[in-house]
This record gives structure tokens, C-alpha cells and sequence, in this order.
């Protein structure tokens, strides 16, 4: 294998799978050190990575300060680890919970939690039964659409597929629009799924669509990360059919409870408070915490 030692970092790509396996295989799935995402999420192709006394250390591009983010995996030599690392780094970011656990001298640290970064940690199960009062605002929604359009229809889709690939970046395209974002917002959001798309050949992954009368109105894609876990990359859906953004995320969980995969991660809100009170109509079981180090 072909790996880097601190300082020297190397960039990530589709033949670190086993080295990445290998390192994250003790921990619970969190969303920043999955493979596919740091693929995908890589505009300029800045995301490496390398070994520090046995942890993986990541270094990823902060788009808003033109600098570097770098977080930590592990659960060797961590107090020597992290120290090393804040010195020359300044910080540490999106650090998991079990490495703040694994400090020895904590006190030596100053450790904050980074709600923003949380991963939301939902059933399945749960939300394809939608019982008790918990579900109540996703129950609205869900029977919102199915009232306003009898006529749907949910599709597992060929990710390989040159007309699914154009309908859902057309899709995208549409979406952006409706948000206003600029020309070059649009062209991140599309090259970040177009990303997607073209890597996950090498992953297990799963992209549903919604349609409404044979129209193309929403998608998932999701990744089966084991076999007791989904990651749910991206949501996208048409604004202008009510509750559907809803619907798609619904009818997924609905899919993987089908498949006996009990846990779907919905990854983080960025702060984004409209963000962070929608993920919270699924009623997450859990949060896999985060948090800075410096």
C-alpha cells in the first residue's frame, strides 16, 4: 500500500479504500472520514491524508479562509498525537467523540463540542412506522404529498445510466436555481454530484428517485456503508411539489428497513438552522458528536 507518514500528506484517492477501511473499521461510521464523501466533496482535489503514530489525520481545504482543516481518527499515542498536530496545524476540527475520550490529560487541551458537525444518527424502522407524537410533523408531510399526488412512483436508478446522470444533474441545476445561487455555486453543487455519480461504481451505493405522473422530481443517494448502516449523501428534491423533499427521505428509510439495514446516517447540519430543524423531523436516535481541539 501505498501511504503517507506525517508530514507528508498525500491525496486521497479510490486506492486508499483499504487503508481507510483498515483505520476507521473500530469506529462508528462518522460522515467526515468516509471515503466516497472526501472523493466527491473535492473541488480542486486538495483533500489528503497520512499516518501519525498509527491515526489517520485528514487535511481538507477551508473554503472560507483559503486555509486547511485537518481532523484525527484513532486511538493510539493520541495525547502526543493531537499535541503534535495542534502545534503545526493550529486546531483540529470535526474531531470524533472516542478521540476526545482517549486523551489522557484532557485538561491540557481546550476541547470544544461542535454541534454544527454532529451526525444524525436515525432508524429506519422508526421512521417507516411512523408512531407516537415524536413523528407527528413528518406524518403531516408525508401524508401532505401522498394526498396532493396519488399518481408517484419510487425508482431504484442506474447510477450508470448517461440519462439518469443528465436527469439528475438537470435536476440539480433546476434546484440551484430555485435557491439563486450564482453561476459558480451551481457549478460546485453539480460537479460534487456528477462526482458522486462517477465513484460510486466502486462503492455499494443506492440512488432512488421520486417521480410524479412519469416526472423526475427527487433523489437520494445513499451508500451502504455495512451492513447495519446507510450514509445519506444528498437529498434533492423539486420545491415546487409540496412536502416531496419529505416523501424521498421517507420512502429511503422505508427502503433500507425493507433491506434489514436498521441505522441510515444523515450526516451533519453545517448550522444551518433550516437544515438542523428538518433533520430533526426524523427524530434521530443519536448524534455521533464532534468536536475542535486546540
Amino acid at each position: 500500500m501505498n501511504t503517507a507518514e506525517y508530514p507528508g500528506f498525500k491525496k486521497i484517492g479510490i486506492e486508499d479504500r483499504e487503508v481507510f477501511a483498515q483505520h476507521l473499521a473500530k469506529f462508528e461510521t462518522y460522515s467526515d472520514f468516509n471515503l466516497l464523501s472526501l472523493l466527491s466533496w473535492n473541488s480542486g482535489g486538495h483533500n489528503s491524508y497520512c499516518l501519525l503514530n498509527g491515526n489517520l489525520v485528514l487535511r481538507m481545504k477551508d473554503y472560507l479562509t483559503d486555509g486547511f482543516i485537518h481532523s484525527i481518527i484513532g486511538n493510539s499515542r493520541l495525547d502526543e498525537t493531537v499535541s503534535k498536530l495542534i502545534n503545526e496545524a493550529g486546531q483540529l476540527s470535526m474531531v470524533p467523540e472516542p478521540v476526545v475520550m482517549g486523551l489522557q490529560n484532557k485538561g491540557e487541551f481546550k476541547i470544544t463540542e461542535d454541534r454544527d458537525s454532529f451526525d444524525y444518527i436515525l432508524s429506519t424502522e422508526r421512521i417507516t412506522k411512523l408512531e407516537g407524537s415524536d413523528f407527528k410533523p413528518l406524518r403531516k408531510n408525508v401524508h401532505g404529498f401522498t394526498l396532493r399526488y396519488s399518481n408517484y412512483e419510487i425508482k431504484e436508478l442506474d447510477r450508470s445510466n448517461r440519462e439518469v446522470k443528465d436527469a439528475v444533474l438537470k435536476l440539480t441545476q433546476d434546484w440551484c436555481v430555485s435557491k439563486n445561487f450564482d453561476e459558480e455555486k451551481c457549478a460546485e453543487e453539480k460537479e460534487i454530484i456528477n462526482n458522486f455519480m462517477n465513484f460510486s461504481e466502486s462503492f455499494n451505493c443506492v440512488l432512488l428517485g421520486l417521480y410524479v405522473e412519469n416526472k423526475f422530481i427527487a433523489f437520494t443517494f445513499n451508500e451502504i456503508v455495512t451492513p447495519q448502516v446507510a450514509m445519506g449523501h444528498f437529498g434533492l428534491a423539486d420545491n415546487n411539489y409540496a412536502h416531496s423533499s419529505y416523501f424521498i427521505e421517507y420512502e429511503t428509510s422505508k427502503y433500507f428497513h425493507a433491506r434489514g439495514i436498521p441505522t441510515l446516517n444523515h450526516e451533519q447540519d453545517t448550522g444551518i438552522l433550516g437544515l438542523r430543524t428538518t433533520k430533526m423531523t426524523y427524530v434521530p436516535v443519536k448524534f455521533l458528536k464532534k468536536y475542535t481541539i486546540s
